[in-house]
């Protein structure tokens, strides 16, 4: 098997200019780490939105023009032939397609999308599966951004958010890793460790 990350929603426009900003300047490390990780061999897949006639984010307002097509990735990444570009709902079956294991997923933005798109790879796979993933998923949390005022640990933790139909997984069992230059590490999250 492979391994594979997948960078969640890195739109050329985000919903306000500040976080097209955020996620711009961020967009250059997300090429530092595509960089090492294709070199050893993982697949980069960039993720939009949940299907193709999805309609991209501008300014918080919808624009039928604007469908979600292979143009609307964040022009600051640099997109190789190799890379595939997918949406959540077709996920999936790229990632079992090509054998992809563990996936790690990154970008846009977390406790939101990020976890959205990591469920889609959950919930893909068969219900007998499910106790020991063949497709196991990790959301890393050094290659995704939070939206402003947006905790960390309230995402980690908090039951699931209300705009966000996260399907009866319960996202408190997430896989978490953290990226540096030597690969991906799995990390333990405990509730207990963020009571005061």
């Amino acid at each position: 098997m492979k391994s594979a990350l997948v960078i969640v929603d890195p739109f050329i426009y985000m919903n306000k200019g500040f976080e097209t900003e955020m996620s711009n300047n961020f967009c250059h490390f997300l090429n530092y780490v595509c960089s090492l990780e294709r070199k050893k061999g993982t697949k980069i897949i960039y993720s939009l939105g949940h299907r193709e006639n999805d309609l991209m984010p501008q300014n918080n307002k919808k624009r039928d023009a604007e469908r979600i097509t292979d143009k609307s990735v964040n022009k600051f990444l640099n997109i190789h032939r190799e890379d595939i570009i997918t949406n959540a709902d077709d996920l999936y079956n790229k990632a079992f397609d090509l054998n992809l294991s563990p996936i790690f997923f990154g970008g846009f933005w977390f406790g939101k999308c990020v976890f959205s798109h990591t469920i889609r790879i959950i919930k893909g796979q068969p219900k007998h599966w499910r106790q020991q993933l063949k497709i196991k998923p990790y959301v890393t949390m050094n290659l995704c951004l939070t939206l402003p005022g947006s905790s960390w640990v309230h995402y980690i933790h908090h039951a699931n958010h209300k705009h966000f139909n996260h399907g009866g997984i319960d996202k408190r069992t997430f896989n978490y890793s953290m990226w540096g230059p030597s690969g991906f590490e799995e990390i333990k999250l405990q509730k207990n460790d963020y009571v005061p």
